[in-house]
């Protein structure tokens, strides 16, 4: 599980080299804290190819590797459910590799932090596989059985990772075309120590940059001295590295040759140094697997010049200025996004969408995200075309310092201006609360970014962040990262969380907004509220005047938005007949005023409540006077519901022991209160259980997903916190009980897919897909690396 992945693009700004993967550390700082050692304390062995997994640690480590030909490795965290997966087939790969003669060890990060991170750990498990020397690897990324993983390593055993060649031109050519790039090898042919020595520089480098096998990527070979003269390279001397290259305006052969002969034994970490700049093109195309190139140790001062779309003649005359450039101009790097996938991610994080394409903006990085810059040509130049005259003359302006940056949209706000800005603005405000090492914080900055850009004509509503890491406000307890709150006009008291449903994209966002927000769209008059009581009132006004305590059907229909003042007289209860197990709780402050989101229609003593962002979720309440006679009230309908919920605890396979209980097989309202009630550890009263989902006979074939099954929750009587939760299989026979499978690790797919049901232990959801239900209790820093504790389900109580 790729537990640190924050995010296409965006996660992969490093800015700098010692904090390359900064919630990588927290994660293991979390996760050892929590004591859940696997492996921890063990001794360790001498690393042999035995058939055995051997434990390393950093003090281990680098003579353990440079002691093997090849040796295959595990960067594995305690809590990682996919590593506790694979560990029986990382086992039996340590079988079948002793006849491969390649020794299989693995390396607690936990444990050991900084070998991790030096060996470039950001997901887990990472399995690598070393040649001789601790900075000659490559990352597996096959299947993971052991029999794959056995084939692989027997793959690289016998490999040849040298193509020999003649001194022709028109060979090395040929060969050479293959790929964009090629990395020839050429002798002196007098030293023999020298050649050998340059020759194990050159294994490594065909080891390293073919992930699959060799030459797959990056074709690495071998010629004698004479190559050179068929090169065009004649004032370069043998022995040298040659890499061929089939760029636009770009040198096809560059040579490489350290300053002393010497240089050339353990000279791997130099050539790689000298290579990286000059594996792609000085303009280089966005992609996934080019980012490592343009997205990484960026200084501050220094950016990108990026074309986003345009056409291959615009393409061709932004590659011609970047070589021109890249000569005297070092702080910037070029590059060219596609109007794809990635080039849409790319552009979030300047404030483009593709809608803005074609454009070509200069990013400038500052010590912080919070402080990159950025330059768009269209608005810097008047809503100039992007053109070879019109980018020339942009990118000669900033080098200059003519530029203005362009605003944030997003507004930052403080301690001290929290207030001003959120709570004493008469709009509706969200705000982000995030730290600046938090990967989902990165992940979610494109998306927040075009959310504020969408508001940035709306009076009404404010799109805000605070970085939660300096600055602090009692309005809001932040518990991970990031928090998202939206305080509605007229409800600053009350912010509303959106939570995981409301989803983090910008549409998600936006729909959760208009849902919420208390103001109306741009345009319109008037607030939505007090539209809303308006056209109740006008609806009442039309309507036959209600009986007193029996109101006529059209009087129900012709309800009017209570006041502050009308709706507070007496006690309000819920009283809906669709969930009589909620009858006889007591309306909260906001509810009964119309606040915080919350709007109470009323006629005489009956009215519905309406929630946050739907009518749909309508609530039946009624008023009485005095909180006996609600009591009274609740007391009688509590009886009268009882005998049902008996019957059905008992179609449900008895009264298992407390905090124990099966789910309904087919949940409905009545049998939810009953699973409630017995997982409940206090009085049974207490409990306040809700149904979420569609109902068994609501579900379709073929078309519903897990989530639409039908979910018994269980809250405290204020309703203020859900204590206990399951889904219901909607199958004719019983659920499985908690404890029966293995556990994994929240996201792991293989866990439904694998898993093997039949008959009542088949999780159907209405389409024949097994899915196997699990519940887990993590820390408050849930997603910044899945900080697993245990697992818990369907159990309460006891919970530290």
């Amino acid at each position: 599980a790729a537990a640190m992945a924050a995010g296409p693009v965006a996660s992969r700004l490093v800015r700098r080299q010692d904090a390359a993967v900064p919630q990588f550390g927290r994660a293991l700082a979390l996760a050892a804290a929590v004591g859940l050692a696997w492996g921890r304390g063990a001794e360790t062995a001498a690393l042999e190819a035995d058939g055995k997994v051997h434990d390393l640690t950093t003090g281990s480590f680098d003579s353990a590797i440079r002691g093997h030909p090849l040796a295959f490795v595990e960067f594995y965290a305690p809590w990682c459910g996919h590593c506790k997966k694979l560990m029986p087939e990382w086992e039996k790969t340590a079988t079948l590799a002793k006849e491969a003669g390649v020794p299989v060890a693995k390396v607690d990060a936990i444990a050991e932090k900084k070998l991790a991170q030096a060996n470039g750990v950001e997901s887990f498990p990472t399995l690598r596989l070393y040649r001789k020397d601790p900075k000659v690897s490559k990352i597996y990324n096959g299947q993971r059985t052991a029999e794959k993983m056995a084939e692989w390593l027997k793959l690289w055993r016998d490999a040849e990772l040298l193509e020999p060649l003649e001194a022709s031109a028109f060979q090395i050519t040929r060969w050479a075309d293959k790929r964009s790039i090629a990395v020839v090898g050429v002798r002196g042919d007098e030293d023999v120590a020298v050649d050998a020595a340059m020759r194990e520089v050159l294994e490594a480098t065909s080891f390293a940059l073919n992930p699959q096998s060799p030459g797959s990527e990056v074709p690495v070979g071998e010629a004698p001295a004479s190559a050179l003269a068929e090169l065009g390279l004649l004032g370069q001397k043998a022995p040298c590295i040659v890499l061929l290259r089939d760029f636009d305006f770009e040198e096809k052969a560059l040579a490489y040759q350290p300053k002393k002969a010497s240089a050339w034994k353990g000279g791997y970490g130099g050539f790689m140094d000298w290579l990286k700049a000059k594996r792609v093109p000085s303009l280089i195309p966005a992609q996934k697997d080019t980012e490592q190139f343009f997205l990484t140790e960026i200084d501050p001062g220094n950016g990108l010049v990026v074309l986003f779309g345009g056409s291959e003649a615009l393409r061709t005359d932004m590659h011609e200025l970047a070589v021109r450039f890249s000569s005297q101009e070092k702080r910037l790097k070029w590059v060219h996004a596609k109007a794809d996938d990635f080039g849409e991610a790319l552009g979030k994080n300047v404030g483009m969408t593709k809608a803005d394409f074609p454009d070509v903006v200069v990013w400038e990085f500052g010590e912080t995200e919070e402080q990159d810059k950025t330059y768009r040509l269209s608005q810097q130049m008047d809503g100039a075309e992007p053109t070879k005259a019109s980018v020339e003359d942009f990118v000669q302006r900033w080098q200059a310092g003519e530029l203005s940056a362009e605003k944030d949209p997003v507004l930052a706000v403080t301690s001290e201006s929290f207030d001003e800005v959120v709570l004493e603005s008469e709009k509706d405000v969200l705000v982000e609360f995030y730290a600046p090492w938090c990967g989902h914080c990165k992940s979610l900055a494109p998306e927040y970014k075009q959310l504020a850009i969408h508001y940035a004509s709306d009076p009404g509503v404010a799109i805000v962040k605070m970085d939660a890491t300096k600055h602090k406000h009692e309005s809001a307890k932040i518990e991970g990262y990031p928090t998202l709150k939206l305080y509605a006009k007229g409800a600053k008291g009350s912010p509303i969380d959106p939570g995981f449903k409301a989803g983090r994209s910008k549409q998600s966002l936006v729909d959760f907004i208009e849902n919420n927000r208390v103001t109306l769209a741009k345009g319109a008059k008037g607030s939505k509220k007090e539209g809303e009581k308006e056209k109740a009132k006008s609806a009442a006004a039309s309507a036959p005047a209600p009986t007193p305590q029996k109101p006529t059907k059209a009087a129900k229909a012709a309800a009017v938005t209570a006041s502050s003042a009308e709706a507070a007289v007496g006690v309000w209860i819920f009283d809906d007949a669709a969930d009589p197990t909620s009858r006889g709780t007591q309306l909260s402050a906001d509810m009964v005023r119309s606040q915080g989101g919350f709007t109470l229609v009323q006629v005489d003593g009956v009215g519905l409540l309406l929630s946050p962002g739907s009518a749909a979720a309508a609530r039946q309440v009624r008023r009485f006077d005095t909180a006996h006679a609600a009591a009274e009230y609740s007391r009688t309908a509590r009886a009268a519901e009882a005998p049902a919920a008996k019957s059905a605890a008992e179609a449900e396979g008895g009264a298992p022991a407390p905090g124990r209980l099966p789910c309904p097989a087919r949940a409905d309202l009545t049998s939810c209160k009953a699973w409630c009630q017995g997982v409940w550890h206090g009085d049974p009263s207490e409990v306040r259980p809700t149904l979420g989902g569609k109902s068994c006979s609501e579900l379709s074939k073929g078309t519903s997903k897990p989530h639409d099954s039908p979910a018994c929750m269980c809250y405290d009587s204020g309703y203020s916190a859900l204590q206990a939760m399951c889904l219901s299989t909607c199958s004719e026979g019983k659920s499985k009980e908690a404890g029966s499978e293995d556990v994994c690790a929240a996201g792991d797919a293989s866990c439904t897919a694998g898993a093997e049901a039949s008959g009542s232990d088949m999780a159907a959801n209405g389409h024949g897909t097994p899915v196997t239900r699990r519940f887990f209790l993590y820390d408050t820093k849930y997603g910044e690396g899945f900080n697993l504790q245990r697992e818990v389900c369907p159990e309460m109580g006891g919970l530290e």
